[in-house]
């Protein structure tokens, strides 16, 4: 250790918070000391708890299993950034909060009325995330399908194929058409559960029965291949079948070419 952060050490073991923020920042950088994260949180820690601004800045960057913590303590302080960053913790479940969305609302709305344009965005997002969720809650099962859309949309920053699985689940269950599809597609990819292709029929089939022009293609790829499942020419042939008899081109091409095969 050099002399100069023996020095600084003296006074942060003294109780001087600056000086517990630099002693935590060389232990951060490797400063004069060798590299230590987790001494240097624990030395912003003690600077944070009295209060040092730059301390809570870096614990939020740094301190990610417990940064909500320190969010908090900035946005307590009014701080729009953090209001909304605290925001974002409980939209997704993060940085040591559970999802909330109701926590999520009230810092946006804090934030937003302190200004910050991008908290007014995400209010009104999860203003119409929290109705879904009401009504879903309440056995909905269009406001399921809706909120399984909604996690599993790719283009969205709380984008979480988990919880779309989950809601997509409660909407099949009910005999929603669309969330039976999804959920049978979520098995077939992956996405949210470990892929399964017996869960990938079982959901296809109770869509395609239901008349789902997709479900019934589908089904008929799974038993016109080897795709885990027991190759069925017969099976493939009938759903293909139906679909082709919706309009589907590409079941009528493996239509006509399966029925070449077999005559």
């Amino acid at each position: 250790m050099e002399d100069r952060v023996k020095e600084m050490m003296k006074a942060a073991e003294q109780g001087d918070a600056e000086a517990q923020f630099n002693v935590g920042k060389c232990y951060a950088n490797g400063d004069g000391v060798d590299m230590d994260e987790a001494e240097g949180i624990r030395w912003f820690t003690k600077a944070a708890e009295q209060g040092h601004a730059k301390a809570l800045g870096s614990l939020c960057r740094r301190d990610v299993k417990n940064s909500a913590k320190w969010y908090r303590v900035l946005a307590e302080q009014g701080d729009a950034q953090a209001l909304f960053t605290l925001g974002m913790c409980y939209a997704d479940g993060e940085c040591g909060v559970c999802r909330d969305i109701a926590e999520a609302i009230k810092c946006f709305e804090k934030a937003a009325g302190l200004g910050f344009k991008a908290a007014k965005e995400e209010l009104a997002l999860h203003l119409e995330v929290k109705r879904f969720i009401e009504a879903a809650e309440q056995g909905d099962a269009d406001a399921q399908y809706n909120l399984g859309m909604y996690y599993e949309d790719e283009d969205n920053a709380h984008e979480d194929k988990t919880e779309a699985v989950k809601w997509y689940r409660k909407a099949a269950e009910q005999g929603h058409v669309d969330a039976q599809l999804n959920l049978g597609l979520c098995y077939a990819n992956g996405d949210g559960v470990d892929e399964d292709k017996a869960e990938v029929v079982k959901w296809f089939k109770m869509a395609a029965e239901q008349g789902d022009v997709s479900a019934q293609y589908n089904l008929g790829v799974f038993y016109d291949d080897d795709n885990g499942v027991d190759e069925d020419k017969a099976e493939a042939i009938k759903w293909y079948r139906m679909a082709a008899e919706q309009g589907d081109e590409n079941a009528r091409e493996a239509l006509k070419r399966l029925e070449g095969e077999s005559s």
